[in-house]
């Protein structure tokens, strides 16, 4: 078998980003991920290397921020999400536009099975309110949903995502 082939009679794999196309009467294949020549950077200082991955990052950024006439972003209180939904809403203000930011707390109280301290970890509103502080054009929408049990929040989870089996 080559690497297309499945143990499946006509029926092709497709490396990843790949797709076929129906040219007349030929399968074509192509991909959306064209190879790309890699190319060492070398600066002479680590302020360029930082002036180089911000410039990076923001057009990551602003690149799917053009595919949404309502951009949200979730946002875990991380340092990938905090980033991301930061320089979304710096690049969105810029253009006098408004981001909306989801941020959940805890599933459950967990502070009768926890210790406060450990609980108080949990919640994320407060370095969520934090970051959502900095822009204007940010609304922070905090999923509140302490009056759910773990199972009932699997369950509702299921509900919205019914893709994701339940074990």
């Amino acid at each position: 078998m080559n690497q297309e082939e499945t143990i499946i009679k006509n029926v092709l794999r497709l490396k990843s980003g790949g797709y076929y196309e129906i040219q007349g009467d030929k399968l074509v294949r192509d991909s959306y991920i064209k190879d790309l020549p890699v190319k060492s950077i070398r600066y002479k200082n680590a302020e360029q290397y930082y002036e180089h991955f911000e410039e990076c990052f923001n057009r990551a950024v602003k690149s799917r921020l053009s595919y949404s006439n309502k951009p949200g972003s979730l946002l875990s209180s991380g340092l990938d999400s905090s980033s991301v939904s930061y320089v979304a809403a710096k690049l969105l203000n810029n253009e006098n536009k408004s981001l909306e930011i989801y941020s959940y707390k805890p599933i459950y109280d967990s502070s009768s099975v926890l210790s406060v301290k450990r609980a108080e970890i949990w919640d994320e509103t407060g370095l969520s309110s934090l970051i959502s502080s900095t822009f204007d054009n940010i609304t922070l929408n905090l999923v509140d949903s302490k009056d759910y049990s773990p199972i009932e929040g699997i369950l509702f989870s299921h509900e919205v995502h019914p893709i994701i089996p339940i074990a």
